[in-house]
Parts: structure tokens; C-alpha cells; sequence
């Protein structure tokens, strides 16, 4: 708007709407630039244009690059779940919370029922397949704030923000539930694997996240020892 209130338009002569592919050679497009300006200058600046959507595509994919860097860090390969470095981080950060605000935090330990014996009678590939159905499961069963990480093995965590031990109960209960009402694929006759479910909860004033694993693995084993596919709280 010019001075005095007097509006002033931009006059295109011959306007030409050009559409620029970002990407690098040998990879998938990684965005798109439309471009409204005069045919003619178009045509006098599409070197300058091709220099700096190629900049640009250097740069996006850095970024990508970088963004798979991070996540291939803080996964497990074969889940897709969190790996356990990641979770201790996030379980580190999610007590740190609980405690400031006097938030309650609990967390269940998973363990995979006679899965040792599922490797030996039928491969590991099956093996694999089998923790990939039940990561998929467990992670059905979640709630979104809920966090589920492969900390090895046939071994689970799953971390619940705001979240007592009678929610985590119920949690642990709705997952031990959804392992146990299907078969699994890729088992003969789709035999059902269950899960065991240790559950412990925050003490914000003399827990720090080893011990309240530690508390969590040792409720896993007392449900191991109780004839499996079990909840212990």
C-alpha cells in the first residue's frame, strides 16, 4: 500500500506458473517449489533457479540423512520399538517429571513365555516373526502417552506416564489378553505365545531408574515362577 492510502498491484506481463522438482539424483523427490513470476524472467534466471533448488536439496537431504541417522539409533532393528539405551533415557526423563509435578510413573517388564523353546524347535526366523506380531500387539494395547521398547531378547518395558499401579495393572492386563486370544503366525497350528508382566511403580523419593527396573524384573520373575502369562503387580 503506497503512501496516502493509495493501493498499488504487481502487473505480470506474460506470467508463467513453473513447477521445480527438489531432489537429488538417484533419490526420491524430497518437495516441490512452484514459481509465479514474468516468462522472461524465468528464462534469464533458470540457471540461478537450478543452483538454488539444488542447494536446497542439499540441504533437505542432510536433514533426512540425519533424521534416519537418529532414528536407527534409538530403534531396534527388528521391533521398530525403542531400543534400550533410548528407554533408560526417556525413563530417566519421565522421573525427573513425576517428581517435580508429583506425578505418579509406573512401568511394566514383558517377557516372552517359553520363547527359548520356539528358536529351538523352529528357527530363529520364526522367532523373529513371532517377536514382530508380538510387538505389534503390545503396542495395539497401548495407550498413546505409553512408551514400549525392546530391551533385548524376548524381552519388553513399557513405560506409563501419569499412570498408578492399578492402571498399569490394567494395561498389563489388556496386553497378557491380547497375546493370549490368538494364535501366532508363522507357528504350527498358530500356537498361542503368552506373555509374563512384572509392574512396579515410582517411589519419587528413593527411586532412580535402576532400581525401579530392578523392582519391575523382579515382579517378571515371581510371575514366571507362578506358572506364567501372569500379571504381578
Amino acid at each position: 500500500e503506497a503512501e496516502g492510502g493509495d493501493e498499488r498491484g504487481l502487473i505480470l506481463r506474460n506470467p508463467l506458473v513453473t513447477c521445480q522438482v527438489v531432489g537429488l539424483p538417484g533419490h526420491p523427490p524430497l518437495g516441490a517449489v512452484a514459481l509465479l513470476m514474468e516468462e522472461v524472467t524465468l528464462h534469464d534466471q533458470q540457471r540461478l533457479f537450478d543452483v538454488a533448488f539444488e542447494e536446497l536439496a542439499r540441504v533437505l537431504g542432510l536433514e533426512r540423512s540425519h533424521a534416519l541417522l537418529y532414528q536407527q539409533a534409538i530403534r531396534d532393528p527388528l521391533t521398530g520399538l525403542y531400543n534400550r539405551r533410548h528407554m533408560v533415557e526417556l525413563l530417566g526423563h519421565e522421573i525427573d517429571q513425576a517428581r517435580r509435578y508429583g506425578l505418579p510413573l509406573s512401568v511394566l517388564a514383558l517377557d516372552l513365555d517359553h520363547f527359548t523353546a520356539i528358536n529351538d524347535t523352529h528357527g530363529h526366523p520364526a522367532g523373529d516373526q513371532v517377536l514382530g506380531v508380538a510387538a505389534q500387539r503390545m503396542s495395539f494395547a497401548l495407550r498413546k502417552v505409553d512408551r514400549l521398547a525392546r530391551m533385548g531378547g524376548e524381552e519388553f518395558l513399557v513405560l506409563c506416564p501419569r499412570t498408578d499401579l492399578e492402571g498399569a495393572r490394567l494395561i498389563g492386563e489388556r496386553i497378557r489378553l491380547g497375546m493370549e486370544s490368538e494364535g501366532m503366525p508363522g507357528l504350527p497350528d498358530h500356537t498361542v505365545v503368552t506373555v509374563s508382566v512384572g509392574i512396579a511403580a515410582l517411589d519419587p523419593e528413593t527411586d532412580d531408574a535402576e532400581s525401579l527396573l530392578a523392582r519391575a524384573d523382579a515382579r517378571l520373575y515371581a510371575a514366571k515362577g507362578q506358572g506364567r502369562n501372569l500379571v504381578m503387580v
